[in-house]
């Protein structure tokens, strides 16, 4: 553990907050963020609200001069994604940066997180495993499908940090605004999704959210397929059973739009589906939800 710290605390930032004129600075911090490159940085798009500017702080203060903005850099909202919580901020950049893992995490996988909780802990570490995947979590913007489940410590202001294996490659951002009511329940956003979509926004593309454009019913089965849709023109069925996504097994919607979600709205994806009189294999191509 000490070895993950040391790696990735050099790319961590609290992020502060103040009103277009600077009159209402954040002394405390909102959120934390980390380098990924190039002076790009990952954070949680709930963190970035509209009408306000951002600073990062590199430093262990717990709170920030107002005059000057106490030597904070300036930090540029590149793109955010309301609908998975993930945004990209342009600043100097850090001496270091995280690299993305190769994969989602499993359950039982060990997660760090490094983040500021309660806004007066910057730095701060804390170890725990992944509890669950595919979660969707509601909130008070919509549904946010295939998160993260982890009883690692998260709290307000961890927000937008990055969630750690044992290696130290990024496995998740954490969007504690939604595990702030347990905390032994925390969220995240899985690799898979974060890295696609900050890469997007990183780019200054918006992210197109994909969709398979049925409507769910108990367990993977079909209750409604629209005939403009590409789900009709692949031939799916009311009725239908989802068995598999490519080779990964599903077995709820929430398993199913997790594994969707890591595909570009556009692309094909191939599935297995179980009817009365057997099985059958469909390329459906994924639209914009």
């Amino acid at each position: 553990a000490p070895f993950v710290y040391g790696q990735a605390i050099g790319a961590v930032r609290t992020v502060r907050s103040s009103n277009a004129d600077l009159s209402g600075f954040d002394a405390r911090g909102i959120g934390t963020a980390f380098h990924i490159g190039g002076g790009y940085y990952v954070t949680a798009a709930h963190v970035v609200a509209d009408g306000y500017q951002f600073f990062l702080d590199s430093s262990q203060r717990t709170v920030t001069r107002v005059d000057g903005n106490g030597g904070l850099e300036k930090a540029t909202v590149v793109g955010k994604d309301a609908a998975s919580d993930i945004a990209v901020l342009k600043a100097a950049p850090a001496r270091v940066s995280l690299a993305w893992a190769v994969k989602d995490p499993v359950v039982g996988e060990v997660a760090y997180a490094i983040g500021n909780p309660f806004a007066i802990a910057p730095g701060s570490f804390s170890r725990g495993i992944i509890s669950g995947t595919s979660r969707a979590i509601g909130t008070e913007r919509g549904t946010l499908a295939g998160m993260l489940q982890m009883d690692t410590p998260v709290n307000p202001g961890n927000s937008g940090g990055p969630l750690l294996d044992a290696s130290g490659a990024v496995i998740g951002v954490v969007s504690a605004n939604i595990a702030q009511t347990n905390q032994n329940a925390g969220v995240g956003v899985p690799v898979s999704q974060a890295k696609l979509i900050a890469e997007t926004l990183q780019r200054g593309a918006e992210y197109k959210h994909p969709s398979l454009g049925v409507v769910a019913g108990q367990r993977t089965v079909i209750d409604g397929v629209q005939q403009s849709e590409n789900a009709f023109n692949a031939g799916l069925q009311v009725g239908d059973e989802v068995l598999k996504v490519g080779s990964l097994e599903v077995e709820s919607f929430e398993e199913l739009n997790a594994i969707i979600g890591a595909y570009p709205a556009g692309s094909e994806v191939e599935l297995l589906v179980k009817r009365a009189n057997g099985t059958k294999r469909l390329t459906v191509k994924l639209e914009v939800r």
